[in-house]
């Protein structure tokens, strides 16, 4: 997730926010650790309570939204398939269609 924040750091448009859940005690713990271990440098809400979780109706880990300029989802991925490439270029992708507009409802234009 570092790279597909490099990625699009320098863009005034675009925030990265990382939301740790499903986790407790001796858990959040490792999560903080771990995030200070790799030195990453984007913002994580440490979700206590599961109250994110719940609002964006989250069914498995990692789930990534895209939120337009409007406020809404416009795209939503749950997984990871464990390629790094891959993962950049799905956000890019999907943050380049929010950004242009080219989205309405969360399906593309043209009803695809």
């Amino acid at each position: 997730m570092q790279r597909a924040q490099n990625a699009h750091q320098d863009r005034g448009d675009v925030v990265f926010l990382f939301v740790d859940t499903w986790e407790n005690g001796t858990e959040r713990k490792n999560a903080q650790a771990f995030i200070d271990k790799n030195k990453y440098t984007f913002n994580v809400l440490m979700d206590n309570d599961n109250e994110v979780v719940g609002k964006y109706k989250v069914e498995g880990i990692p789930t990534k939204f895209i939120i337009g300029r409007d406020g809404h989802i416009r795209f939503k991925s749950v997984g990871y398939s464990g390629n790094e490439d891959a993962l950049v270029d799905e956000m890019s992708f999907m943050i380049e269609l929010a950004g242009e507009g080219a989205v309405d409802g969360g399906r593309m234009e043209g009803g695809r």
